[in-house]
């Protein structure tokens, strides 16, 4: 194989509001993970003792999660998600933005993580604008790039996004942005929710779902430098039994069905449920690309919520399952 590392989102072990961090951390290391990316709730929530977390909760916060993920011998692959970031229209609103990230860098040098992940923005279009995404991302980038130890951007494509809601969208914008230390994650359910699977379809498949899927792979292959792909999350998601529209149970007329389908129904990849192509992305990745470095289990699911399961541990143990099929899948495609 080559040189892969598991690693696994702290917020797939359970949500923040009912599962604490130290139990998360401690079943993901004793599953057998060797990094853990650190959802900003959960950290948010481990330094809101009384009232609102401030900045020194927060870095206190960041070196107790330090602390214990160097107990347990895992390495924070990334402090995430720094949401709604890129092309905000309004200056108000951009500036906040930037004070944020500014606040992250600090707690990562704290925490000890070298990446921030930013997905792409959700915010309604009329407060966005695609001429101020490209000089946003080299502000970060440049931030980032003189914080002490220098941090990478890994910039993600949400299936929902407003403005960019696939990787070649993503890519294009790191390209033209030119920044060292700026990349792409590649999140396979992000990428297959966008051009093969459609939750409001009766089959779960978007409109010339093959076709497209095939063609978007051809360019992953003959576009991208592999060293721009910054980290992989690999995840699969369950085909719904009846289509997300108007009246089913998870449908909400203000947030996007893919988001909804996301939150509520992503699994483990080569789980029996999934049927998202997570095995050719990869395959191209892997095998095409020759990519290296962190691989990451990020799910959500409606279930990460109960309180009356062993949630961290049973999550912690799907996703090495879900490791070493992976592992196992592509030795024999070799």
């Amino acid at each position: 194989m080559l040189l892969l590392q598991p690693a696994i989102s702290s917020q797939s072990l359970g949500l923040p509001s009912t599962h604490s961090l130290f139990p998360k951390l401690k079943a993901a290391s004793e599953a057998g993970f060797q990094g853990v990316e650190i959802f900003f709730e959960d950290l948010n929530v481990l330094a809101n003792k009384e009232g609102e977390a401030g900045e020194g909760d927060l870095l206190k916060a960041a070196e107790d999660v330090r602390g214990w993920c160097e107990g347990f011998g895992l390495k924070v692959v990334s402090l995430q998600p720094l949401q709604n970031f890129e092309g905000l229209k309004s200056t108000l609103d951009y500036h906040g933005a930037i004070s944020s990230l500014k606040l992250w860098l600090r707690i990562c040098r704290k925490m000890g993580t070298q990446m921030i992940l930013i997905p792409s923005n959700t915010l309604h279009a009329d407060k966005l604008n695609e001429s101020s995404i490209v000089p946003g991302l080299r502000e970060a980038a440049d931030l980032a790039a003189a914080a002490d130890p220098p941090i990478q951007i890994a910039f993600e494509a949400l299936a929902w996004g407003t403005l960019v809601n696939t990787w070649e969208k993503a890519y294009s914008y790191i390209l033209e942005a030119d920044k060292d230390n700026l990349g792409l994650c590649i999140d396979t359910f992000n990428l297959a929710a966008t051009v093969y699977g459609d939750p409001t379809s009766p089959d779960g498949l978007a409109s010339n779902a093959e076709h497209d899927f095939e063609e978007s792979m051809k360019r992953l292959k003959e576009t991208v430098d592999v060293k721009k792909v910054f980290y992989v999350q690999c995840v699969d998601a369950e085909r719904l039994q009846q289509p997300l529209v108007e009246g089913h149970p998870w449908f909400q007329e203000d947030q996007p069905a893919r988001m909804t389908w996301s939150r509520n129904a992503r699994c483990f990849a080569f789980e029996e449920e999934g049927y998202l192509p997570v095995k050719k992305i990869m395959e191209v990745l892997l095998h095409d690309l020759k990519y290296e470095g962190w691989v990451s289990a990020e799910v959500f699911h409606r279930d990460l919520a109960e309180e009356t399961r062993e949630i961290a541990g049973e999550f912690a143990s799907r996703g090495m399952e879900s490791w070493t099929r992976l592992q196992r899948e592509m030795e024999d495609d070799v």
